[in-house]
């Protein structure tokens, strides 16, 4: 399990990497969305779910260059296509780095990503729900 302290210290470290600017790191209990984490533009912070912090490398680190993604274009999310925009660049930044950087997590994360775009389409709830995340999956060269 990974402390706020090591959170804190990995967002850091990628984005002095990524040449993202900084911003706050918080963990809650949960999260109103369901999400494990997000990053807010309007408040410029990460915020994690404790549960995330549990989360062994291979579904932490496609979950935080994700959510960096998402630091790094600062994509308005207000209409439905601009949601799939940011999704789609948030997950392409997190399967390209992934790439670089683990390849072994970015093999693993394409899998479950593939998994997840089956449980959303066979879920009618869900994918009520989700169907931003789908559709950008869906554009998603990887994914295919």
């Amino acid at each position: 399990m990974k402390t706020l302290k090591q959170v804190k210290y990995l967002c850091n470290k990628w984005c002095k990497i990524f040449n993202i600017p900084k911003f706050d790191v918080f963990v809650v209990k949960k999260l109103k969305t369901g999400y494990t984490a997000c990053y807010s533009r309007s408040e410029n912070c990460m915020i994690f779910t404790k549960n995330s912090l549990k989360y062994n490398d291979d579904a932490f680190y496609p979950m935080l260059f994700h959510e960096l993604g998402h630091a790094k274009y600062k994509m308005p999310p207000y209409t439905f296509s601009q949601k799939v925009n940011s999704e789609k660049m948030a997950e392409k930044f997190s399967f390209k780095n992934l790439k670089k950087y683990f390849p072994e997590h970015y093999k693993k994360a394409i899998v479950e990503r593939k998994k997840l775009i089956k449980i959303i389409k066979e879920n009618r709830k869900l994918y009520k729900k989700y169907k931003y995340y789908y559709y950008a999956f869906k554009q998603i060269k990887e994914l295919q």
